[in-house]
């Protein structure tokens, strides 16, 4: 066993320690298995190594506060990662905040503890990997190339080495299966479904004095097995091809919870194609930056300024001007401008068939979105 090891981690269950222990398998590496209290007791009398990694599961205080506690009794050069079993964006921002240098969600994978740890010692000052990841919901009215825009924006980041989430939420068009050419199996039908069921045990719990129910799916289920990969980098979270239109679309708690748990696994999620109005706002309430799209035409813009009035802090939304089907508009500026209440476009997509073409294999939306002949 290494006296002075330069990796050191606890694990409050055995599962945990054996799964650090053999993910650092090889490396100068110390594991053992104590409770919370325990484990400030003797990282408090040890030399401090590189990097810890703490099991906060047990705490009797949340994963912040514990982060906080741990992060002041241990030496300021020492990188923590923390590994405990909330997984809501929120949660793991806070452990950042708090002083975490990365974060692992219970129950705890060999691959996924190696691959935090070496990927910290090769660069310590590295931002963090793919957790508490922007969300970012765009909505605009159809024919204007919106998803055309976000997977040309999402092909961008993956290109960048970022990790990008796409997710389409329209369960009968689908226009970014088309796009990319990829086949979405059912998985997230599925898991909208059972969150949608664990939420309403959770209701249950809470209406009979039971408290509220642990969220395990969330856990369990949203994870990046939902997307399949589109390239390097990107994926895509979408409905399969419907044979009919769907019974019960999905509700937008049910979405809430699966962004919640999606922007742990990638660093940008794309969020698009919100039909129903209901999951249009509740994408637009969990997302931490918000894009509104229109083409300059008065029904176009009156969707965008009826969507901008239902929000709150609009200005801190993204407004974007598209030009899909040609350089020109039968709207001058200014009247474009009166249109929005005085607020101008923070963005232009001016009329450029390439680039559109760029959004995915086989992308004929140049084609499509010509004017119609006389």
């Amino acid at each position: 066993m290494t006296e002075h090891p330069e990796v050191r981690g606890f694990g409050r269950d055995e599962a945990t320690c054996l799964a650090l222990r053999t993910g650092l398998s090889g490396l100068n590496a110390r594991v053992d298995r104590a409770p919370f209290r325990g484990m400030l007791e003797t990282v408090a009398r040890e030399p401090g190594p590189k990097i810890l990694l703490a099991d906060l599961e047990g705490a009797e205080m949340s994963a912040p506060e514990a982060t906080r506690a741990r992060r002041g009794i241990i030496h300021p050069d020492t990188l923590l990662i923390v590994i405990a079993t909330d997984d809501s964006a929120q949660s793991v921002r806070a452990c950042y905040r708090a002083g975490a240098t990365d974060y692992l969600v219970k129950p705890l994978s060999a691959a996924s503890a190696r691959e935090a740890v070496t990927m910290t010692l090769s660069d310590p000052d590295a931002p963090a990997r793919q957790h508490a990841g922007r969300v970012v919901a765009c909505s605009g009215t159809a024919g204007l190339g919106l998803s055309s825009l976000a997977l040309i924006v999402a092909r961008g980041i993956a290109h960048a080495g970022r990790t990008v989430l796409c997710v389409d939420l329209d369960p009968v068009a689908g226009r970014a299966r088309n796009l990319t050419g990829a086949r979405p199996n059912l998985a997230l039908d599925v898991t909208l479904f059972r969150l949608e069921v664990e939420l309403q045990a959770q209701d249950e719990a809470e209406e009979e004095g039971e408290g509220s129910v642990d969220p395990a799916l969330t856990r369990t289920e949203i994870d990046t097995r939902l997307a399949v990969p589109v390239q390097p980098g990107l994926g895509l979270v979408a409905f399969p091809a419907p044979e009919s239109p769907p019974e019960e679309p999905p509700t937008g708690r049910s979405v809430q919870r699966l962004l919640d748990g999606l922007a742990n696994q990638a660093q940008v999620v794309l969020v698009i194609e919100l039909s129903e109005p209901d999951v249009q706002m509740a994408a637009f309430e969990a997302a931490d930056a918000r894009l509104v799209a229109y083409e300059p035409t008065l029904a176009s813009i009156g969707y965008a300024t009826h969507l901008l009035a239902l929000l709150e802090e609009p200005q801190s939304t993204t407004l974007i001007e598209c030009h899909p089907r040609g350089p020109r508009t039968s709207l001058t500026p200014r009247e474009i401008m009166q249109a929005l209440a005085g607020r101008r476009p923070d963005v232009v997509i001016p009329c450029e068939p390439p680039l559109w073409a760029r959004a995915g294999r086989g992308c004929q939306l140049a084609k499509d979105t010509r004017p119609n002949p006389p």
